[in-house]
């Protein structure tokens, strides 16, 4: 039976993509040739993949993570995470979109937490929360032997990479209807959003003890003038230039001192023009991402902000509306940032200027999360279409079309 935190998790969804798909209708001109295809493999891939020095590992809908040789695709072992239960969203397919490295171990996130040898594909341990509170559905990140996840009840949880084991369980909201999402590390701080699903719904961003979970300080986004507007956290936290940064879901932005929670920068939400069909901006989901100096942020109306730390000006805008809402999570590296959008594409956007330098993917493919950097190669999962190696930049004029 679906708790009340799936279900409530389904209906956000479902708000997000209902705008979204609504937007992508209108005919738009066609993209510019996709980065040269280095190799596919035709699966059902989802989430956002990663890799180490010779190995490229994904998550399957089916309840599986692949360890793909980085060099052609040719798959080395398949295993499944062992994970039975059924979610409100996904059914009995793969809940999490999450895989990390720590070690020789690399762990993925399902409804529960699951830990495979990397090379043999053996399943090393599970972490199975009491009572239902999914962490792999919200796995954030691996240091220092320890893997950091959310959860849908409220709690944050330090596990054990070695043992499997919880290190400790943080409480961070005592009411019934929380997530934290994937925490974050910042040098002895573990970072997270959190949504309380009320009426309105709320949110913030809160910094842990990373040894302890001891909560440092807890800092809830404001309050909206409109009582019934919703400040739910929609992106972050990311850290950029001393200030750990998060969006709320009226569509603020928020910079917070790292060392207590006050807040230092209030980035305005959005007030257009737009190029696209989604023009309201009192409902907004802006994912956050870091690319060097700037915070680049997204939006349901498709347009695309970097804002320069430093100098605290916006370096630059790209409205890409009429492609629709971008996703719930994005990436850069040193020459791009990567913007999935839920039409099942993803943008490359040049960090310095902004301007577009390749799109790939469609609804057919399903490329909706962020794909995965590496050198001159980058990573992607495609809901119907597998997992894809693409070349980093640009084709040459002229170029053939993949995929």
């Amino acid at each position: 039976m679906p708790t009340p935190q799936r279900i409530t998790i389904t209906v956000l969804w479902a708000c997000c993509l209902v705008p979204a798909f609504v937007a992508a209708q209108p005919s738009v001109p066609p993209p510019p040739p996709p980065p040269p295809l280095v190799w596919h493999m035709p699966g059902t891939a989802v989430g956002t993949p990663t890799h180490d020095a010779d190995t490229v590992y994904v998550l399957d809908k089916n309840r599986e993570v692949l360890a793909l040789h980085m060099t052609d695709g040719r798959l080395k072992w398949q295993s499944g995470t062992g994970v039975t239960s059924e979610d409100a969203i996904f059914g009995h397919t793969t809940s999490g979109t999450s895989l990390v490295l720590t070690g020789d171990l690399v762990v993925a996130g399902d409804w529960d937490v699951v830990a495979f040898d990397k090379r043999t594909g053996a399943r090393r341990w599970s972490y199975q929360a009491d009572g239902g509170d999914g962490p792999g559905l919200f796995l954030g990140v691996a240091a220092d032997d320890t893997v950091y996840a959310g959860s849908v009840t409220g709690r944050v949880y330090a596990i054990d990479a070695v043992t499997g084991r919880a290190r400790w369980i943080a409480r961070l909201e005592e009411k019934p209807m929380v997530s934290v999402f994937a925490p974050e590390r910042d040098g002895t701080q573990v970072l997270v959003g959190y949504s309380v699903y009320d009426n309105p719904n709320s949110g913030g961003i809160a910094s842990l003890d990373a040894s302890t979970g001891r909560v440092t300080w807890k800092t809830p986004f404001p309050k909206s003038d409109d009582p019934q507007r919703h400040t739910n956290r929609s992106g972050g936290p990311v850290v950029v230039g001393g200030l750990v940064f998060g969006s709320a879901g009226d569509g603020n932005i928020y910079g917070l001192d790292r060392s207590t929670g006050a807040i230092r920068w209030t980035l305005p939400r959005l007030a257009g023009p737009f190029a696209g069909y989604i023009t309201a901006t009192d409902l907004d989901h802006r994912t956050l991402v870091r690319a060097g100096h700037l915070l680049v942020a997204g939006s349901v109306t498709g347009k695309i902000t970097a804002y320069d730390v430093e100098a605290r000006t916006i370096s630059w805008e790209h409205d890409a509306g009429l492609w629709g809402s971008t996703s719930f999570s994005f990436s850069a590296d040193s020459a791009h940032v990567y913007i999935p959008f839920l039409g099942g594409f993803v943008l490359a956007l040049d960090a310095a200027t902004g301007e577009e330098r390749w799109r790939v993917g469609d609804f057919n493919v399903g490329m909706i999360w962020a794909p995965d950097p590496n050198g001159e190669h980058v990573y992607a999962a495609g809901s119907r279409g597998g997992v894809y190696a693409l070349a980093r930049h640009a084709p040459a004029p002229g170029a053939r079309r993949q995929p």
